[in-house]
């Protein structure tokens, strides 16, 4: 490492947690000289001040856990040992032959270890052209063959990229220019590949594809299995440098949630929705762009916390929720509160700046009467502002949080107002059929509160039933408790 990556790894690992002391240690009491050999012996007894059989053992452990936490650099810093490149360069022309060779064996090995192609070939290349000044021919023509190996492994990786990018749009719907089948079966080849990093791309970008496309085999007990042997292997190599901004531990664990939303086992949905922080958390990236592990961990959040909670209209709405969730819900909209005043990416990525919005006025919802106005602002807010784009996707949760809000408030003639907008504006195209029955719940009871009529019993014990499939379990329970609030009857 230069003495900037160097500087970075140092307080990196003295800032993990309490544990960080004897990967400290070690860093600390390794001469960064390339002559000076240093034996693990020696090593062993300066980090632990004794050598025997057990202590080394110990000792070897630690150095490859230490050596392990350098996936913080792979994430940050993907070419951090390129530098060296340059280096080896400087020694040769001042003469410094030794340390050139040094030097070029170290790095070999070590890029080798992380996959890092780019630094092999570039250092391969100029021991080929030394061998060749020493008319080593045998073995310059050996070093050009792993060079190859080693630009085919480049071609690979861009041929998942370019297959998935062609193949599969940004917009929603794949290019289909072929079966399912077809476009999936393309990553196949690459599963066994002998480079990890190829493998775990090709077989990300199949269960991603597998997602993508609404293939009901992602959904299977097997597949999350495959997910679960992803995640396994790649954090077992996680010091692998795949391309820079590329946040693979995140992309994994979004879609194990997809798989566990479908089968709706909230615990593991939670504990994985704090996984999701947690590994975003040294992804240095994250902090200056749209933070999309953030983002989806607050949307699955205020989803769960929205299908236990969500009584607004309530009197004593506040005090039922139990003092933790009050906390969390506090946490979580302080945190959504700051993203949205702060950050800077509202131009350039508007449709999830308005995501994060409408997030936030469903959190907000949960809150008090005046935190359900701050609510119903917000999503205003969003209708007039961005009145000239296509949001499609978020017209329905935006004029559902409209909705309760007014009604919590007992603003009915704006719940018909919304309602009717909202009408107008998907012209009667339903996005998400569990959001649509509850806006429309919540839409009859407040005409039936308004006058009474039976008419309104009628239609919402309709949508009641309608709801009556596993997926709008939460949804149907959401209506359930509004009706019987308000003693409307359930047939």
């Amino acid at each position: 490492m230069d003495d900037y990556h160097f500087r970075e790894f140092r307080n990196y690992v003295k800032n993990i947690s309490i544990r960080s002391y004897y990967p400290l240690a070690l860093v600390d009491v390794i001469k960064r000289d390339l002559l000076i050999e240093q034996d693990s012996d020696k090593l062993c007894e300066m980090v632990y001040s004794e050598a025997d059989e057990k202590t080394k053992k110990k000792f070897f452990q630690l150095a490859h856990y230490t050596f392990k936490l350098t996936a913080y650099l792979s994430k940050n810093y993907p070419s951090y040992l390129y530098t060296n490149v340059n280096l080896i360069q400087r020694y040769i022309n001042q003469g410094k032959v030794k340390e050139a060779e040094v030097l070029a064996e170290y790095l070999l090995d070590i890029s080798t270890k992380l996959e890092d192609f780019n630094t092999q070939i570039v250092v391969l290349e100029l021991v080929a052209q030394k061998e060749a000044l020493q008319e080593s021919i045998k073995d310059t023509v050996k070093i050009h063959e792993q060079i190859a190996t080693l630009q085919e492994y480049q071609r690979q990786i861009n041929e998942i990229y370019l297959h998935w990018r062609k193949n599969f749009s940004a917009k929603g719907k794949a290019q289909v220019s072929s079966t399912t089948e077809a476009l999936l079966n393309f990553f196949k080849p690459f599963f066994k590949s002998k480079s990890i990093k190829i493998s775990l791309l090709s077989r990300y970008y199949f269960q991603q594809g597998l997602y993508y496309l609404k293939d009901k085999n992602f959904y299977t007990s097997k597949n999350y299995q495959e997910l679960l042997n992803i995640e396994k292997e790649l954090n077992n190599n996680d010091y692998i440098v795949f391309p820079f901004l590329v946040d693979l531990n995140y992309r994994i664990t979004y879609l194990k949630l997809r798989h566990l939303l479908q089968s709706m086992d909230m615990d593991s949905i939670m504990e994985q929705t704090a996984t999701i922080l947690n590994i975003s958390d040294d992804v240095l990236f994250w902090k200056n762009f749209v933070n999309l592990p953030e983002l989806f961990s607050f949307a699955i959040q205020a989803s769960y916390y929205a299908s236990k909670y969500m009584t607004p209209y309530k009197e004593d709405h506040i005090e039922s929720l139990p003092d933790e969730v009050k906390k969390q819900l506090d946490r979580l909209k302080a945190r959504c509160k700051e993203q949205i005043e702060t950050n800077k990416w509202e131009e350039q990525f508007t449709i999830k700046f308005i995501n994060l919005q409408t997030i936030y006025s469903g959190l907000l919802l949960l809150g008090d009467k005046k935190e359900i106005k701050e609510s119903i602002s917000v999503l205003e807010g969003i209708l007039f502002n961005y009145q000239q784009l296509p949001f499609h996707t978020f017209i329905d949760p935006i004029f559902i949080n409209l909705i309760i809000g007014y009604f919590s408030l007992g603003q009915y003639d704006d719940v018909e107002t919304s309602y009717r907008r909202y009408k107008k504006m998907t012209n009667n195209k339903v996005v998400n059929p569990e959001n649509d029955l509850t806006l429309h719940g919540f839409y009859y009871a407040s005409k039936w509160l308004e006058t009474e009529r039976k008419q309104y019993v009628k239609k919402i014990n309709k949508v009641y039933q309608d709801m009556s499939v596993p997926s709008m379990k939460d949804n149907r329970e959401i209506l359930k408790n509004l009706m019987e609030y308000y003693k409307i009857p359930i047939d």
